[in-house]
């Protein structure tokens, strides 16, 4: 048992030693439609130091992914001109690329680590700018984007935290029917002259799902740390 301890000790150094002296290229906190899928660095350890970008694997899904964050800027200025029935449009053409990079990823085998760090940073810039533009012409008061804000950066924080922990919380059933809610609750606004103010009262029920989804997961996490330091000690 001593010798196992000593063992132990020494491994958990050599990795904590490793990340130190790793080159982070990238540094991101990203909470997918999948549930809590955190992916913090990229760590560069080939010796030429080349960029992020030019690791992306060219591929069908990463595409697809791109084309998402290409559509961000789209979405949020039709929502700003008020040009509602194209800033819908748009917000659904991306909805559909999330859709089929997913499966087409898990179909034929492609998916990678970029696009694993991508496809959900995607997903949540065009969900928080969407609802920043609806909160600046005035369609959504403005605590709504406060909360949202506030349950980001928690789940950020805490993720980085948890990673250097080396903990990864994994996709579950209710965080995916969050994230559906918030999607469906944003495209509802898209509607908010024809149905307000239910609009309000919908986006309020999806962001209080969310917000008992970092409950939980936080919960979660808390756990699994706990058990990490009782194995560490025995």
């Amino acid at each position: 048992m001593f010798i196992n301890n000593i063992q132990l000790k020494n491994n958990l150094q050599k990795k904590l030693d490793k990340t130190k002296s790793v080159h982070l290229t990238a540094f991101f906190g990203i909470i997918s439609n999948k549930g809590l899928r955190t992916f913090f660095v990229y760590p560069d350890y080939t010796s030429n130091g080349s960029d992020f970008l030019s690791r992306i694997p060219v591929n069908i899904p990463n595409i697809l992914t791109m084309i998402r964050f290409l559509l961000v800027p789209v979405v949020t200025i039709f929502i700003y001109f008020r040009m509602l029935i194209p800033a819908f449009i748009t917000y659904g053409i991306a909805c559909l690329t999330d859709l089929l990079d997913g499966y087409i990823a898990r179909k034929k085998h492609l998916v990678t680590d970029e696009g694993m760090l991508l496809d959900p940073l995607a997903d949540k810039l065009m969900a928080n700018f969407a609802i920043i533009a609806f909160t600046v012409i005035g369609v959504l008061p403005p605590f709504i984007l406060i909360i949202l804000l506030t349950k980001d950066v928690i789940m950020i924080s805490g993720g980085i935290f948890m990673y250097f922990k080396n903990i990864i919380t994994s996709a579950n059933t209710f965080g995916k029917i969050a994230a559906f809610l918030f999607n469906i609750a944003i495209a509802l606004t898209f509607f908010h002259q024809h149905i307000g103010p239910w609009h309000i009262y919908i986006i309020c029920f999806a962001l209080l799902f969310m917000v008992a989804t970092l409950i939980q997961y936080t919960v979660i996490n808390l756990n699994k740390l706990a058990q990490t330091k009782k194995r560490v000690q025995i």
